[in-house]
């Protein structure tokens, strides 16, 4: 009888990143080993596994991998992990020097599924330690090449490396306050700007497109630029720094441009929109005789104006909230209105009155310099009463209009008017 052969699995080791990157003071580095199982060709269909024991150094030194206990977990679900007290010879080291070695426990309880003819991996998931070096991974497991064989513990050792982060700067990005996860791209210049990104350079500054000062620098992975930095469509642009060698002077506020022996440096665009930009410049003048001329477009300002002196528009202009002029408004060369004025005058009550009633509208305030038109009409506000009134004017000056007011329904007889009675007129010449 030929004795069996005492065969093990075979094992593919990958990490991600590859190699493994050491954590930095700017970003931490998450680092995942996962161990694929495979199964010999030499044992296809006849290789029973029910335990595979993972180890891997944790701590601080330059041995160790990971900076913290990883997380742990299977492929499928056929696998478990244990906490079931093992045979101390089926596990490594639990500590060698000052590194810790984690260790997970894998059983497969089913009998039908511990033969190995299946997809099967183990992963590691944690932060990787801020030291350069390596450490072992450690893989034991109970297998047998045949149904009647015992169990047998099977060692295997696989080393790992660190090596540094390469430099990096990405994912520079706008949003609005109170939404941190919804990138934005559109501001008014009220809005304060927050901005983000990830990195691992040890000082950033973002500057404005045209400037040569930033309008920003620190060693964080955010900022904010306060209400009205930006007040037109800008483009952003993020700088970040990193020495090349431990000998690297950092770069710091005020010193002058990175020598190129010394840092390595990344930037990244962003641009942004105004959406109430502030006009540059802010008055528009143009010569004598001069034409601006908007074709099938429009001119607007907010909270601003635009200033005519002996011009003209052709066209039909369209003023969403009115017109005020200064110097009058003209029709082709001929003046319509030089200046204009109107208001309400109160007219009453007046009760127990009878005949005309006298009153004066002053226009002292209109600084005309002729006699203007005046127009004026009666109003009340109770639509219920049938009071109706005659309005006529008397005389007129540039100061005063005197107008009368007479009572003309079939009430009038009791003479006067109990009602609220305003005179609404206008002039202008």
């Amino acid at each position: 009888m030929t004795e069996p052969v005492n065969v093990s699995l075979d094992y593919a080791i990958s990490t991600m990143p590859f190699p493994l990157q050491v954590s930095t003071e700017q970003a931490l580095s998450t680092g995942v080993i996962t161990v694929n199982v495979l199964v010999p060709p030499s044992a296809q269909d006849r290789l029973f596994c029910k335990t595979i024991i993972l180890q891997v150094p944790v701590g601080r030194g330059a041995n160790a991998l990971y900076a913290v206990t990883p997380t742990a977990e299977a492929s499928t679900g056929k696998w478990f992990p244990s906490n079931a007290e093992v045979d101390p010879a089926w596990i490594g080291p639990r500590r060698v020097g000052d590194t810790d070695y984690a260790t997970f426990i894998f059983d497969c309880r089913d009998e039908e599924d511990r033969k190995i003819d299946y997809p099967l991996a183990f992963t590691l998931t944690g932060q990787i330690n801020s030291v350069l070096g390596g450490g072992l991974l450690l893989v034991n497991e109970l297998s047998k090449s045949d149904p009647i064989e015992d169990y047998t513990l099977k060692k295997h050792t696989f080393p790992l490396v660190k090596a540094e982060q390469p430099f990096f700067v990405a994912g520079f990005m706008a949003r609005k306050k109170g939404f941190p996860n919804r990138p934005a791209t559109e501001f008014s210049r009220a809005e304060d700007i927050e901005l983000v990104w990830s990195g691992n350079a040890t000082f950033y500054e973002i500057y404005l497109k045209g400037n040569a000062t930033p309008v920003w620098q620190g060693g964080g992975t955010t900022a904010t630029l306060p209400a009205n930095t930006l007040v037109n469509d800008s483009t952003l642009v993020l700088q970040g720094t990193l020495p090349k060698s431990p000998m690297a002077h950092l770069r710091r506020p005020g010193q002058p441009e990175a020598v190129a022996i010394g840092l390595n440096l990344q930037t990244i665009p962003l641009t942004l929109t105004i959406k109430d930009p502030a006009l540059t410049p802010s008055t528009l003048t143009l010569p004598d005789r001069s034409t601006l001329n908007l074709t099938s477009g429009s001119l607007t300002l907010t909270n601003g104006s635009v200033a005519l002196a002996n011009a003209s528009v052709a066209g039909t202009p369209r003023f969403t909230n009115g017109l005020d002029t200064a110097g009058g408004l003209f029709s082709n060369g001929a003046p319509v209105f030089e200046k204009f004025a109107r208001g309400s005058f109160r007219a009453g009550p007046k009760p127990g009155v009878s005949g005309a009633q006298a009153f004066s509208i002053p226009l002292k305030d209109a600084l005309f310099t002729k006699v203007p038109l005046f127009f004026v009409t009666a109003r009340h506000c109770d639509w219920l009463t049938p009071d109706t009134f005659a309005v006529s004017v008397k005389s007129i000056d540039l100061y005063t209009a005197v107008v009368v007011v007479v009572r003309v329904d079939q009430g009038s007889i009791n003479g006067g008017w109990e009602l609220d009675l305003y005179l609404d007129w206008i002039a202008f010449q």
